[in-house]
């Protein structure tokens, strides 16, 4: 949650974290009041379908497009953070291009104490998760921004 960087005042969709202020919906299902200029998942999107029993890996296309189209404004963004390495699925989709962000950045981890630096598209994408550092090496930043309606 963004509270834990001083930010309030937003919404929380969790279908699993049971805490105060947290929407226990699948963001499959999630429609807000009213669209949001700007949406940030940090390290989450990447569990949608993959942890799931049955395991859809696919849900995760419809997610995206649902957040564009249900949950950003015309005009808003969602920036997305994806560990490299952790779905199958969302790695293969990543090395094609088939996601549909406008933008990506790369980082990579230089420390078990989570020191990163900007990388290339390359080094990021060849990144194993839990080696050689626990969790994610590698990350990828994706920025979607819905088009306005012309």
């Amino acid at each position: 949650m963004l509270g834990h960087y001083g930010h309030g005042g937003h919404d929380v969709v969790d279908k699993y974290e049971v805490a105060p202020g947290v929407n226990n919906v699948d963001i499959a299902d999630f429609a807000p009041a009213r669209p949001y200029d700007l949406i940030v998942s940090i390290s989450t999107l990447e569990h949608v379908g993959w942890d799931e029993e049955p395991r859809t890996p696919e849900k995760l296309l419809f997610v995206l497009e649902r957040l564009e189209q249900v949950c950003l404004a015309p005009g808003g963004t969602l920036l997305a953070t994806l560990p490299v390495g952790y779905n199958a699925f969302l790695d293969a989709a990543l090395r094609a291009g088939t996601l549909p962000f406008s933008r990506y950045g790369y980082m990579r981890r230089l420390s078990m104490w989570a020191h990163w630096e900007e990388c290339t598209a390359a080094e990021a994408l060849s990144a194993r998760y839990d080696t050689p550092h626990p969790a994610a090496n590698a990350i990828v930043v994706g920025q979607l921004t819905r088009r306005t309606p012309s």
